[in-house]
């Protein structure tokens, strides 16, 4: 028997914390219901805002691609 899951805070991304670009309205998770993939991600207004002096929170499955020493293969 699989667990339910817990209802979400937000109710436009379902707490994953980032939306699709083409559909702002759908979580960037294809698991999450309503979930799409189909471009880019961007923070989620309702619940990841951000601004020049506050970085978005990140994915909980980001993997950076470049770090202090540059480009990571």
């Amino acid at each position: 028997m699989t667990r339910p899951r817990p209802i979400p805070r937000c109710g436009t991304c379902f707490d994953v914390g980032w939306v699709c670009e083409n559909h702002p309205l759908s979580p960037w998770d294809a698991t999450a219901p309503r979930g799409c993939t189909c471009s880019a991600g961007m923070p989620c207004r309702e619940c990841n805002p951000s601004d020049a002096d506050h970085p978005p929170r990140l994915p909980t499955r980001f993997k950076p691609d470049a770090d202090k020493h540059g480009q990571r293969h």
